[in-house]
């Protein structure tokens, strides 16, 4: 029977990826303040929730990174369905796809049917990424590029903390002001659609590439959960069936959505990045 708390703001369903607890650069602190103020009815965690490859290599398990399981096996003891479906940095948990553990479900894909009866396919996405897919050396000096800016990131976050400065991703900038990054994540967005079209799916919900984003192309929605690295975002489904998405970062610890052109804007909460 699902547990339901007065106290909480709470919403049909929630999709959240990319929080990679136990990697030095997750803000598991943010995630888990969310989840403290906010329930579902169904819980979809999309992939690289546990950083398992950073783990092999550094242990940095963090009281924050408890309080995100604790309360991610509080909801499921609660009664609300939560669907685990692992991405490459936990594919460790792959093993277990089509099983329950401690009332999770592990899948590796899965569909969903919003309230107003639209059919949106979910996968964290790795399996669709051209760079680790053909080019596996290119793709492990991005990824190694990366992990050097977020732990150069870390600095400079206490150091703007001391100064009442807010969060800024050096990371996020890097990627911004690369036309490489800019085409990979064009090319991903537009496999994944193609998948979608493929399915005979309203849209698809992905993770995988930092990128929090909603748009609309010939017909499909194209929805990425973003990460908890450098953006704290996460995407929403509300009692109508629209989505979304969420940012819940340092300075937002109310609730807060990114940007969504209010003026003209497009059904079911469309956002683009």
């Amino acid at each position: 029977m699902l547990s339901i708390d007065p106290s909480k703001t709470r919403y049909r369903t929630l999709w959240i990826s990319d929080v990679h607890l136990g990697m030095k650069a997750s803000r598991a602190h943010c995630l888990a303040d969310f989840l403290a103020k906010h329930d579902a009815d169904t819980l979809y965690l999309v992939g690289d929730i546990v950083d398992g490859l950073r783990l092999r290599r550094k242990w940095n398990w963090t009281p924050d990174c408890d309080r995100v399981v604790r309360a991610i096996l509080d909801k499921a003891r609660e009664g609300a369905r939560v669907v685990y479906l692992p991405g490459n940095h936990d594919a460790f948990l792959r093993k277990y796809i089509g099983e329950s553990i401690c009332g999770i479900q592990i899948e590796n894909d899965v569909d969903h049917i919003t309230a107003d009866g639209r059919l949106l396919h979910i996968r964290h996405g790795d399996d669709f990424d051209s760079q680790v897919r053909l080019a596996p050396l290119t793709a492990f000096i991005g990824h190694g590029m990366y992990h050097l800016a977020t732990f150069i990131n870390t600095f400079v976050f206490a150091c703007r903390r001391q100064l009442n400065l807010p969060y800024w991703s050096l990371a996020k900038f890097l990627k911004s002001k690369s036309k490489k990054a800019s085409l990979y994540v064009g090319a991903y967005e537009e496999a994944m659609l193609h998948l979608a079209k493929e399915r005979k799916a309203a849209g698809i919900i992905t993770g995988h590439i930092h990128q929090p984003a909603i748009f609309l192309r010939d017909n499909v929605t194209y929805y990425n959960t973003g990460d908890w690295v450098d953006h704290c975002t996460l995407l929403a489904e509300h009692r109508d069936g629209s989505l979304d998405l969420i940012s819940w970062d340092e300075r937002q610890l109310d609730r807060c959505k990114l940007p969504s052109a209010a003026a003209a804007r497009p059904p079911h909460g469309v956002y683009s990045s």
